[in-house]
Protein backbone atom coordinates (compact mmCIF):
# COMPACT_ATOMS: atom_id res chain seq x y z
CA UNK A 1 0.00 0.00 0.00
CA UNK A 2 2.96 2.50 -0.36
CA UNK A 3 3.32 5.07 -2.76
CA UNK A 4 4.68 3.24 -6.27
CA UNK A 5 6.92 5.30 -9.02
CA UNK A 6 5.04 5.91 -11.81
CA UNK A 7 5.23 3.86 -14.94
CA UNK A 8 6.97 6.37 -17.28
CA UNK A 9 7.81 10.04 -17.17
CA UNK A 10 4.72 10.85 -19.20
CA UNK A 11 2.89 7.69 -20.18
CA UNK A 12 -0.12 9.12 -22.41
CA UNK A 13 2.42 11.31 -24.20
CA UNK A 14 4.96 8.27 -24.83
CA UNK A 15 0.95 6.39 -25.78
CA UNK A 16 0.75 8.73 -28.25
CA UNK A 17 4.12 9.02 -29.67
CA UNK A 18 4.11 5.69 -30.35
CA UNK A 19 1.03 5.31 -31.96
CA UNK A 20 1.95 8.19 -34.18
CA UNK A 21 5.62 6.36 -35.21
CA UNK A 22 2.89 3.22 -35.66
CA UNK A 23 0.94 5.45 -38.15
CA UNK A 24 3.87 6.22 -40.16
CA UNK A 25 4.87 2.56 -40.60
CA UNK A 26 1.60 1.53 -41.20
CA UNK A 27 1.47 4.37 -44.05
CA UNK A 28 5.26 3.02 -45.21
CA UNK A 29 3.91 -0.27 -45.50
CA UNK A 30 5.68 -1.62 -42.70
CA UNK A 31 3.35 -3.26 -40.83
CA UNK A 32 5.37 -5.64 -39.27
CA UNK A 33 7.51 -3.18 -38.03
CA UNK A 34 4.53 -1.21 -36.39
CA UNK A 35 3.49 -4.59 -34.63
CA UNK A 36 6.92 -4.65 -33.51
CA UNK A 37 6.85 -1.52 -31.74
CA UNK A 38 3.75 -1.81 -30.09
CA UNK A 39 5.20 -5.31 -28.42
CA UNK A 40 8.21 -4.28 -27.69
CA UNK A 41 7.52 -0.76 -25.69
CA UNK A 42 5.00 -2.45 -23.86
CA UNK A 43 6.41 -5.46 -22.81
CA UNK A 44 7.48 -4.63 -19.44
CA UNK A 45 4.93 -1.46 -19.35
CA UNK A 46 1.08 -2.31 -18.29
CA UNK A 47 -0.04 1.08 -18.34
CA UNK A 48 1.53 1.83 -21.73
CA UNK A 49 -0.41 -1.27 -23.15
CA UNK A 50 -3.38 -0.08 -21.54
CA UNK A 51 -2.89 2.75 -23.18
CA UNK A 52 -1.95 1.98 -26.82
CA UNK A 53 -4.23 -1.18 -26.75
CA UNK A 54 -7.28 -0.46 -24.71
CA UNK A 55 -7.34 3.33 -24.97
CA UNK A 56 -11.06 3.44 -25.13
CA UNK A 57 -11.55 2.12 -21.77
CA UNK A 58 -9.17 4.83 -20.33
CA UNK A 59 -11.04 7.65 -22.43
CA UNK A 60 -13.62 10.18 -20.48
CA UNK A 61 -16.88 9.43 -22.85
CA UNK A 62 -18.03 13.21 -22.48
CA UNK A 63 -14.28 15.12 -23.03
CA UNK A 64 -12.98 12.11 -24.92
CA UNK A 65 -9.85 12.85 -23.04
CA UNK A 66 -7.83 9.58 -21.72
CA UNK A 67 -7.87 9.90 -18.16
CA UNK A 68 -5.06 8.27 -16.07
CA UNK A 69 -4.40 9.26 -12.44
CA UNK A 70 -1.74 8.67 -10.25
CA UNK A 71 -3.68 5.49 -8.33
CA UNK A 72 -3.76 3.98 -12.28
CA UNK A 73 0.05 4.19 -12.42
CA UNK A 74 0.63 2.99 -8.68
CA UNK A 75 -1.49 -0.38 -10.03
CA UNK A 76 -0.07 -0.44 -13.27
CA UNK A 77 3.47 -0.71 -10.98
CA UNK A 78 2.08 -4.00 -9.30
CA UNK A 79 1.13 -5.59 -11.74
CA UNK A 80 4.72 -5.04 -13.35
CA UNK A 81 6.14 -6.86 -10.70
CA UNK A 82 4.33 -10.17 -11.83
CA UNK A 83 6.98 -10.62 -14.71
CA UNK A 84 9.62 -11.73 -11.49
CA UNK A 85 9.95 -14.84 -10.02
CA UNK A 86 8.91 -14.18 -6.50
CA UNK A 87 5.02 -13.72 -6.34
CA UNK A 88 3.39 -11.16 -4.27
CA UNK A 89 0.03 -11.02 -3.08
CA UNK A 90 -1.65 -7.45 -3.17
CA UNK A 91 -5.02 -5.97 -1.14
CA UNK A 92 -5.95 -2.66 -2.86
CA UNK A 93 -8.88 -0.28 -1.28
CA UNK A 94 -10.38 2.16 -3.62
CA UNK A 95 -13.94 3.17 -3.63
CA UNK A 96 -16.56 2.61 -6.84
CA UNK A 97 -15.82 4.42 -9.89
CA UNK A 98 -12.05 4.51 -9.80
CA UNK A 99 -11.61 1.75 -12.26
CA UNK A 100 -10.98 -1.10 -10.21
CA UNK A 101 -12.35 -3.72 -12.60
CA UNK A 102 -11.23 -1.82 -15.71
CA UNK A 103 -7.69 -2.23 -14.65
CA UNK A 104 -7.78 -5.80 -13.11
CA UNK A 105 -9.95 -7.60 -14.69
CA UNK A 106 -8.95 -6.65 -18.24
CA UNK A 107 -5.93 -4.21 -18.61
CA UNK A 108 -3.43 -5.86 -16.19
CA UNK A 109 -4.34 -9.58 -17.14
CA UNK A 110 -4.89 -8.45 -21.37
CA UNK A 111 -0.97 -7.10 -20.46
CA UNK A 112 0.04 -10.43 -18.42
CA UNK A 113 -1.07 -13.05 -20.53
CA UNK A 114 0.17 -10.97 -23.94
CA UNK A 115 3.57 -10.53 -22.50
CA UNK A 116 3.39 -14.53 -21.41
CA UNK A 117 3.69 -12.88 -17.80
CA UNK A 118 0.67 -15.02 -16.78
CA UNK A 119 -0.54 -18.40 -18.57
CA UNK A 120 -3.62 -19.16 -16.17
CA UNK A 121 -6.07 -16.02 -14.43
CA UNK A 122 -8.51 -17.12 -12.18
CA UNK A 123 -10.65 -14.75 -11.31
CA UNK A 124 -13.35 -13.90 -8.69
CA UNK A 125 -16.54 -11.50 -7.80
CA UNK A 126 -19.03 -11.78 -5.73
CA UNK A 127 -21.26 -13.71 -7.90
CA UNK A 128 -20.28 -16.03 -10.93
CA UNK A 129 -22.72 -13.27 -13.09
CA UNK A 130 -20.39 -10.59 -11.84
CA UNK A 131 -17.03 -12.79 -12.89
CA UNK A 132 -18.70 -13.57 -15.91
CA UNK A 133 -19.20 -10.17 -17.43
CA UNK A 134 -16.09 -9.42 -16.50
CA UNK A 135 -14.80 -12.23 -18.78
CA UNK A 136 -17.25 -11.53 -21.70
CA UNK A 137 -15.91 -7.84 -21.82
CA UNK A 138 -12.22 -9.36 -21.69
CA UNK A 139 -12.95 -11.97 -24.34
CA UNK A 140 -14.87 -9.27 -26.19
CA UNK A 141 -11.68 -7.29 -26.77
CA UNK A 142 -10.21 -10.69 -28.04
CA UNK A 143 -12.73 -10.86 -30.50
CA UNK A 144 -13.38 -7.42 -31.87
CA UNK A 145 -9.62 -5.31 -31.09
CA UNK A 146 -7.66 -5.02 -34.17
CA UNK A 147 -4.30 -4.11 -32.45
CA UNK A 148 -4.71 -6.75 -30.58
CA UNK A 149 -5.72 -9.35 -32.86
CA UNK A 150 -2.91 -8.06 -35.36
CA UNK A 151 0.15 -8.30 -32.39
CA UNK A 152 -1.15 -11.15 -30.47
CA UNK A 153 -2.89 -14.10 -32.25
CA UNK A 154 -1.72 -17.00 -30.04
CA UNK A 155 -3.76 -14.60 -27.38
CA UNK A 156 -7.18 -13.64 -29.30
CA UNK A 157 -7.58 -17.04 -31.20
CA UNK A 158 -9.27 -19.89 -28.88
CA UNK A 159 -7.94 -23.63 -28.75
CA UNK A 160 -9.37 -25.86 -31.02
CA UNK A 161 -10.36 -29.05 -30.54
CA UNK A 162 -12.19 -31.04 -33.60
CA UNK A 163 -13.43 -27.99 -35.19
CA UNK A 164 -14.84 -26.46 -32.20
CA UNK A 165 -13.30 -24.15 -29.79
CA UNK A 166 -11.71 -26.45 -26.45
CA UNK A 167 -13.22 -23.75 -23.87
CA UNK A 168 -15.10 -20.32 -25.29
CA UNK A 169 -17.34 -20.27 -22.62
CA UNK A 170 -19.32 -17.61 -20.00
CA UNK A 171 -16.31 -18.53 -17.18
CA UNK A 172 -13.65 -19.97 -19.19
CA UNK A 173 -11.45 -18.76 -22.28
CA UNK A 174 -8.69 -21.20 -23.35
CA UNK A 175 -6.03 -19.60 -26.08
CA UNK A 176 -4.59 -20.88 -29.11
CA UNK A 177 -1.44 -20.10 -27.39
CA UNK A 178 -2.71 -21.93 -23.82
CA UNK A 179 -3.41 -18.89 -21.96
CA UNK A 180 -6.38 -19.69 -19.66
CA UNK A 181 -8.67 -17.09 -18.06
CA UNK A 182 -11.48 -18.66 -15.26
CA UNK A 183 -14.55 -16.29 -13.84
CA UNK A 184 -15.89 -17.75 -11.22
CA UNK A 185 -18.09 -16.72 -8.59
CA UNK A 186 -17.04 -16.78 -4.69
CA UNK A 187 -18.77 -19.51 -3.31
CA UNK A 188 -18.87 -21.36 -6.72
CA UNK A 189 -16.79 -24.83 -6.17
CA UNK A 190 -13.18 -23.76 -6.53
CA UNK A 191 -11.22 -26.77 -5.17
CA UNK A 192 -8.64 -27.82 -7.15
CA UNK A 193 -9.29 -25.70 -9.75
CA UNK A 194 -6.41 -26.46 -12.74
CA UNK A 195 -6.15 -27.45 -16.30
CA UNK A 196 -4.37 -30.49 -16.95
CA UNK A 197 -1.46 -30.69 -14.75
CA UNK A 198 -1.54 -26.34 -14.83
CA UNK A 199 -2.29 -23.78 -11.73
CA UNK A 200 -3.61 -20.40 -11.88
CA UNK A 201 -0.61 -18.49 -11.48
CA UNK A 202 -2.69 -15.27 -11.30
CA UNK A 203 -5.49 -14.97 -8.95
CA UNK A 204 -7.59 -12.11 -9.17
CA UNK A 205 -10.67 -11.06 -6.80
CA UNK A 206 -12.37 -8.11 -7.51
CA UNK A 207 -15.50 -6.55 -5.15
CA UNK A 208 -15.83 -10.07 -3.59
CA UNK A 209 -18.37 -8.81 -0.97
CA UNK A 210 -21.89 -7.59 -1.69
CA UNK A 211 -23.06 -4.57 -0.59
CA UNK A 212 -23.49 -4.21 3.87
CA UNK A 213 -27.48 -4.80 3.04
CA UNK A 214 -27.30 -8.07 1.62
CA UNK A 215 -23.57 -8.95 3.89
CA UNK A 216 -23.20 -9.73 7.86
CA UNK A 217 -20.48 -10.70 10.30
CA UNK A 218 -21.10 -14.16 9.99
CA UNK A 219 -21.66 -14.04 6.09
CA UNK A 220 -17.95 -11.85 6.19
CA UNK A 221 -16.55 -14.82 8.05
CA UNK A 222 -17.81 -17.46 5.69
CA UNK A 223 -16.45 -15.48 2.84
CA UNK A 224 -12.70 -15.06 4.46
CA UNK A 225 -12.89 -18.60 4.77
CA UNK A 226 -13.60 -19.42 1.45
CA UNK A 227 -10.88 -17.05 0.54
CA UNK A 228 -8.24 -18.20 2.64
CA UNK A 229 -9.31 -22.25 2.05
CA UNK A 230 -10.29 -22.78 -1.33
CA UNK A 231 -9.43 -19.67 -3.33
CA UNK A 232 -5.50 -18.74 -2.09
CA UNK A 233 -4.66 -22.31 -1.99
CA UNK A 234 -5.35 -22.95 -5.73
CA UNK A 235 -1.21 -22.08 -6.08
CA UNK A 236 0.65 -20.74 -2.90
CA UNK A 237 2.71 -19.75 -5.30
CA UNK A 238 0.36 -17.64 -7.13
CA UNK A 239 0.87 -13.79 -7.86
CA UNK A 240 -2.56 -12.35 -5.67
CA UNK A 241 -4.10 -9.07 -6.21
CA UNK A 242 -7.59 -8.65 -4.20
CA UNK A 243 -8.97 -5.47 -4.86
CA UNK A 244 -12.48 -4.17 -3.63
CA UNK A 245 -14.04 -1.68 -1.41
CA UNK A 246 -14.92 -1.12 2.21
CA UNK A 247 -18.50 -2.22 2.01
CA UNK A 248 -18.99 -2.74 6.49
CA UNK A 249 -17.44 -2.69 9.76
CA UNK A 250 -15.03 -5.77 9.72
CA UNK A 251 -15.93 -6.76 6.53
CA UNK A 252 -12.55 -9.04 4.72
CA UNK A 253 -11.80 -5.27 2.87
CA UNK A 254 -12.27 -3.61 6.20
CA UNK A 255 -9.76 -6.06 7.87
CA UNK A 256 -7.16 -5.66 5.22
CA UNK A 257 -7.66 -1.80 6.36
CA UNK A 258 -7.36 -2.52 9.65
CA UNK A 259 -3.92 -4.50 9.50
CA UNK A 260 -2.57 -1.80 6.74
CA UNK A 261 -3.13 0.58 10.23
CA UNK A 262 -1.57 -1.26 12.54
CA UNK A 263 1.88 -1.99 10.37
CA UNK A 264 1.72 1.79 9.67
CA UNK A 265 1.61 2.59 13.46
CA UNK A 266 3.94 -0.01 14.24
CA UNK A 267 6.11 0.89 11.97
CA UNK A 268 6.28 4.85 13.44
CA UNK A 269 6.73 3.42 17.07
CA UNK A 270 9.46 1.61 16.06
CA UNK A 271 11.15 4.76 14.15
CA UNK A 272 10.39 6.68 17.79
CA UNK A 273 12.41 4.22 19.49
CA UNK A 274 15.08 5.42 17.34
CA UNK A 275 15.59 2.30 14.83
CA UNK A 276 16.94 3.34 11.33
CA UNK A 277 14.92 0.61 9.46
CA UNK A 278 11.34 1.06 9.16
CA UNK A 279 9.86 -2.11 6.87
CA UNK A 280 7.19 -1.63 4.68
CA UNK A 281 4.93 -4.56 5.13
CA UNK A 282 2.87 -5.91 2.18
CA UNK A 283 -0.32 -7.76 2.75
Amino acid sequence: MSRARMTSPDPIDLAGRILEKVAELHAAGKKDAAAALRVEMTRDDPALFALVYLRRHLTDTETQRVTLSEVHLAWAEIARQWASSEPRRDAIIAPRSMGKSTWFFLALPMWAAAHGHARFVAAFANSAGQAQAHLMTFKRELDGNRLLREDYPGLTRPMMRRGRPLADSQDMYIAEGRFAFVARGADTGNLGLKIDDTRPDLIVCDDLEPGEGSYSAYQAEQRLTTLLDDILPLNFRANVAIVGTTVMSGSIIDQFRKYHDEQEAAAVRNLDCGSSHVETVAL
